[in-house]
């Protein structure tokens, strides 16, 4: 009896050596295997065998006690559920795996969208900011224009500070007093 209960405490490797994936995002991907299930489906295939020589009930004494088969039997089932059990783990296992690789995937295509839109943004702010400053620069051209009184250069340059910062234009250009004397004519 010491014999079974021996015998029953080592299989079953894939229920203690095999569990499921965590639902919880893992650091890294668990690792695969099959080797368990195929140690406990190899186990299983002796145990059976010798299970049934000692229930078909040799004729001599000499291949053993008959009464030695069906627990030899349920130790083989034992091990043959752990394999299928791990085999089954394994399974999921992979299937975590490729789903984990594909978030992984959607994230990084994620990230990396975002990050472009950061670009463009500040791409777009860049531009505003060298716009604003070239707009800058051209108004205090035509205010030094004005001053000396030409007039043609602070006509010209109108249409081009609009352009480059409609609110500099509107805020600045369009209310310094001498650049307002030039666009309306009077000098």
């Amino acid at each position: 009896m010491k014999r079974v209960v021996l015998l029953v405490a080592v299989t079953g490797c894939s229920f203690l050596a095999i569990r499921p994936p965590d639902p919880t995002p893992p650091v890294h991907q668990p690792v695969c295997t099959l080797l368990v299930p195929a140690v406990d489906a190899a186990w299983s295939v002796p145990y059976v065998l010798l299970g049934t020589v000692l229930l078909a009930g040799a004729p001599d004494a000499s291949h053993g006690d008959p009464a030695w088969g069906v627990p030899l039997l349920g130790v083989s089932a034992a091990f043959l559920a752990s394999a299928i059990y791990g085999v089954h783990e394994w399974h999921e296992c992979r299937r975590f795996n490729r789903e984990q690789a594909a978030l992984a995937t959607e994230h990084a295509r994620d990230d990396e969208l975002r990050r472009d839109a950061e670009l463009a943004r500040d791409s777009a702010a860049e531009r505003r900011r060298l716009d604003r400053d070239q707009a800058w620069q051209l108004t205090q051209h035509a205010e030094s224009a004005a001053r000396a009184g030409d007039c043609a250069t602070v006509t010209a340059l109108d249409p081009q500070v609009r352009a480059l910062d409609g609110e500099l234009h509107a805020v600045v250009f369009a209310r310094d007093a001498g650049i307002v004397r030039c666009l309306q004519g009077v000098h």
